[in-house]
């Protein structure tokens, strides 16, 4: 006896935009059915004439389109190419790896293409099978018809009233049925026990369910069936209008883990990294993707050729796996990808944890050999990927991208241009407040009510994703820009350094600090209005401050008048500290009335200026640096080198190991090893040929070498943004640098440093001492703060003990520093520093670091002392004695190794007396060559020891591998010393 399935749940497929051209209903691989086993996605699509589905990669699963109108073009890598038309099926299994092309053909009558298109899970053991094709035509579908022909079944595969369809279609087990039933019309259709199944309605009203468990569903609604039962019952009544017609598909669950990446469908994390590296390297099942492009592909219009592709996961894919698949790679933390399927905000937290497990495995030092460079690509778009999603307004940027939607890099965005001036007023006040902040607290209250706006921002966002109203949510970017910048100003504000606080050696008496601490509290009320005063007291209080500095003057509170000034400058409070009480003196500070109209007009007349300074800033700043035409400079991190040549390029490369005929600096670039360029130049063009936003700007190129002078702070200095570079592997777009060029009085032209911001996007600084010789880019001066002076408050009684004890010389024993020595050297601890007679035995001394000569040639400082076994040495004017070849190879010394150091020591010594000793360092036996005076020739003759200031001054020439007659003078600079290598 049959059992009829209960119906599980049933919704409507909302319609969406996707991609260019497109409108699809998804009903699985939503939140309201996502992964139901085997079924991963179900779309139904509509395709408007011009759009199509460029060259994309699968893997792990199968595709199942079924064509209702119009006709597809399909072409893969492996030569494979057809079409299908309506009525016709095409089975795509991408097991290990496969790459193709699916393009909507043009109809006639100008109509759009429609279709369903199923995605089906393969089993994991046949998940590396070999990709392949199954087309089936609409005259090979059975078709058969019941109920006194009111139901007709097209029997795409199973079974249905004693009929199968055509075999072996695809891997994975389904049943499908395109099922039409003409008003009164019923059918039962058996399905196997414990399959998973559900019925998509593309026509009319149709009643699912038996006995007096019905549902009635209209079209473009999914009902999901229970697992329990055998057979799916269907009727349309007959007082309906029109014929009911439904998609009826049953499949094997599969019991393993379902990981979606884009196009990539394994059964976990580690197999999805996989897959895309072997993508990005055209490697196991790709190898043939490289260079290949597909002849139905190219005739497709360059924006369209970022649409959406119909064989995507939900996260569609816009042309290549890496263009947006940032959601996927998190699917723990935002496991329904983007809205609409998913939320807008994210839980920050979980996503950097995942964040943290993602590169755990993927970290390039944890893989060798060609996984290395894969694991690195893998590894920067794991970071560009989490470095989009956690920042509100990277996040939305990038949504609306996946839509087609390119605003991030568009500074006069429409957006932009609906932002009313009520706006645009708010955030200018904003920052002249984060600019006029005097405390933390301001800028803590300013942050508090920043926070809340892009709260705000983003929770209206949040409703225009879920709506899908993407006019709505550009709008809502422009609005957020604002309040993000204001952010980062506000993160970046200092507290201004208003004052210190110095401790005078000067005194106050206990009667005059009393009175001065009466008449300010007395005054501090009533200081805003200042009385008028009977006599000129203008420097009395300066008057008595010298006396307190002299130690003189009235030491009592006689004569109170000295400190009732008209305008006192200072405040006055007293501390206690360390047992010791002080009066400070505490400046006033006045600041100028915002609301006066004359700080105002000020306050303009001054921005005026310096915009009017910041034009002739920029055009000067281009003429300092137009002398590094044609120079080179060169950077070297880690296994990385870089060139910056002026109006050229910015190059990435591999520096050839130094050696013969190489030198270490600067790098010689090995051409069998891929370079990238980081960034070009354009043709050079007058610095006054463009202005941008009413800043003076320059462009080198018409799209390269925009140029612009910033301001950070009182710090000034150019950037150039170059673009042009290698086109990147990961974002498919090309490489682009800023080069910010400071001033750097003490230092030659040199890259201070270089670092990729994000994927394929690098920052450069050069420090140039060019621009020092305008004053708009020499480095701020501190500004100096508002003292706080403190004097130690002193009895009257006391006053001679103190200055006594001030007059006198200190005392350099320390506490319990033993008894009292009649040198002249300083006791510390005990110990008299300088006196040689602490260390071993009386008189000894350390042996300071030598010179050494390693084994590999290599000249380096030794920080081992010691005595070593004598090699060879020479007296002035004397024969060399050294040991034979023999002797050196009976205690592991390589000759070559001696006889090339006795010829630098030679060299270096010009006849002075030399010895090389040999000694166990950490690496061995290492050479050691020293330079000797006539006295340290006295002491290895006789054991006593040679004048230490004649010795000192020998050994530190003979340090710094420098000859006796060396002339004292400055060292060189990194670029000389480099130069000399």
């Amino acid at each position: 006896m049959s059992v009829p399935r209960a119906i599980r749940q049933a919704f409507l497929a909302i319609e969406q935009s996707e991609g260019a051209g497109a409108r699809v209903r998804r009903s699985i691989g939503t939140p309201r059915l996502r992964n139901f086993s085997p079924f991963l996605m179900l779309d139904h699509f509509t395709i408007a004439p011009g759009a199509g589905f460029p060259d994309h990669p699968h893997r792990g699963q199968e595709t199942i389109t079924y064509l209702l109108k119009g006709a597809v073009d399909h072409e893969d890598f492996a030569g494979n190419s057809g079409t299908i038309e309506a009525g016709d099926l095409q089975f795509m299994t991408a097991g290990r790896g496969i790459m193709h092309a699916e393009m909507p053909r043009q109809n006639k009558d100008g109509s759009a293409n429609v279709g369903m298109q199923l995605w089906v899970d393969l089993p994991e053991k046949l998940k590396k099978c070999e990709p392949r094709y199954r087309d089936l035509r609409a005259a090979e579908i059975p078709v058969i018809e019941v109920d006194d022909k009111k139901v007709t079944i097209k029997i795409i595969s199973g079974q249905s009233h004693g009929t199968d369809s055509v075999q072996e279609l695809a891997y994975t087990p389904v049943w499908i049925f395109d099922i039409t039933i003409k008003p009164g019309g019923k059918v039962t259709q058996p399905l196997p026990v414990g399959w998973n199944a559900f019925a998509y309605t593309l026509k009319g009203s149709t009643t699912f369910g038996a006995g007096e468990e019905k549902t009635t569903v209209g079209q473009y609604h999914n009902v999901v069936f229970e697992q329990k039962g055998d057979t799916v019952s269907a009727e349309v009544v007959d007082s309906a209008d029109e014929d009911g017609q439904f998609f009826l598909v049953a499949g094997l669950p599969l019991d393993q883990k379902v990981v979606q990446y884009g196009p990539f469908v394994l059964n976990s994390q580690e197999e999805v990294y996989q897959a895309m590296l072997d993508f990005q390297s055209h490697s196991n099942g790709f190898e043939r993707a490289a260079g290949w492009k597909s002849e139905i592909g190219k005739s497709m219009d360059a924006q369209l050729s970022t649409s959406r592709c119909i064989s995507t996961s939900p996260s569609r894919l816009k042309e290549t796996v890496t263009s947006q698949t940032h959601y996927a790679l998190f699917a723990q933390t935002l496991p329904k990808g983007p809205p609409p399927s998913g939320p807008f905000e994210v839980d920050l937290a979980r996503l950097r944890k995942e964040f943290l497990q993602l590169q755990s495995r993927a970290h390039p030092d944890l893989h060798h050999g060609t996984s290395k460079s894969r694991a690195e690509g893998l590894s920067a778009l794991i970071n560009d990927a989490y470095k989009t999603l956690q920042h509100p307004l990277l996040r939305a940027q990038y949504i609306l991208s996946l839509r087609g939607i390119e605003i991030a890099d568009d500074e006069g965005t429409q957006a932009k241009e609906k932002v009313n001036q009520k706006l645009l007023m708010q955030v200018l006040e904003v920052r002249e407040a984060i600019e006029e902040a005097e405390t933390e607290e301001e800028v803590k209250a300013l942050e508090a009510e920043n926070t809340a706006r892009i709260g705000g921002c983003v929770e209206r966002l949040e409703g225009s994703f879920m709506r899908d109203d993407l006019q709505s949510a550009r709008e809502e970017v422009g609005i957020l820009r604002y309040w993000c910048a204001i952010e980062e100003a506000l993160k970046s504000w200092e507290k201004g350094k208003r004052y210190e606080i110095v401790f005078s050696d000067a005194f106050i008496s206990d009667n005059d600090a009393r009175s001065q601490l009466a008449y300010a509290t007395s005054s501090s009320s009533g200081r805003a209005h200042a009385t008028e005063a009977s006599e000129d007291t203008t420097g009395s209080q300066e008057h008595s401050a010298e006396l307190s500095r002299q130690g003189g003057g009235s030491q009592s509170s006689h004569g109170d008048s000295r400190f009732q000034v008209e305008n006192p400058t200072d405040s006055y409070e007293s501390m206690i500290l360390d047992g010791k009480k002080y009066l400070c003196a505490i400046p006033l500070v006045e600041l100028p009335n915002k609301n006066d109209s004359s700080f105002a007009q000020a306050k303009a007349k001054a921005a005026e200026e310096e915009a009017a300074e910041l034009a002739r800033a920029t055009d000067r700043g281009w003429e300092l640096l137009k002398d590094m035409e044609g120079k080179c400079m060169y950077f070297i991190s880690g296994w990385w080198s870089y060139s910056f040549c002026y109006n050229t390029h910015v190059k990435q490369f591999h520096q050839l190991p130094a050696g013969k005929g190489t030198p270490m600096f600067p790098p010689v670039e090995d051409v069998s090893t891929p370079s990238y360029v980081l960034g070009k130049f354009g043709k050079p063009k007058d610095p006054k040929d463009q202005q941008i936003d009413g800043k003076r700007s320059s462009r080198s190129g018409d799209s390269h070498g925009i140029t612009e002078l910033q301001a950070k702070g009182e710090t000034r200095y150019l950037v150039q943004h170059l673009g042009g570079g290698t086109t990147c592997d990961l974002t498919g777009r090309e490489r682009r640098i800023e080069i910010q060029f400071h001033c750097h009085p003490q230092s030659a032209d040199r890259i201070g440093w270089i670092k990729e911001v994000s994927t394929c996007s690098y920052l450069m600084v050069i420090y140039t001492p060019r621009l020092c010789h305008d004053v708009a880019f020499l480095p701020p001066h501190e500004s100096k703060a508002n003292p706080i002076t403190c004097r130690e408050i002193v009895a009257d009684a006391d006053i001679p003990a103190w200055q006594s004890q001030k007059s006198s010389p200190p005392n350099r024993k320390l506490v319990n520093s033993g008894p009292s020595s009649s040198s002249s050297h300083p006791v510390v601890a005990g110990i008299e520093v300088g006196a040689m007679n602490q260390v071993g035995k009386p008189g000894a001394r350390l042996d300071p670091p030598n010179i050494v000569v390693q084994q590999n040639g290599a000249i380096g400082i030794s920080a081992m002392g010691g005595k070593g076994k004598l090699l060879a040495k020479q007296d002035k004017g004397g024969k060399e004695e050294r040991l034979t070849d023999e002797d050196l190879k009976q205690i592991g010394i390589d000759p070559k190794d001696v006889a090339s150091a006795r010829e630098q020591l030679k060299e270096v010594a010009k006849g002075s007396s030399w010895k090389l000793e040999a000694f166990e360092g950490r690496e061995g036996m290492e050479l050691r060559r020293i330079l000797q005076t006539d006295d340290e020739r006295e002491e290895d003759s006789t054991g006593k020891e040679a004048d230490p200031s004649k010795q000192n001054s020998a050994q530190t020439k003979a340090d710094d591998g420098e000859p006796e007659d060396y002339e004292n003078g400055e060292v060189g600079s990194e670029e000389e010393f480099k130069d000399e290598l």
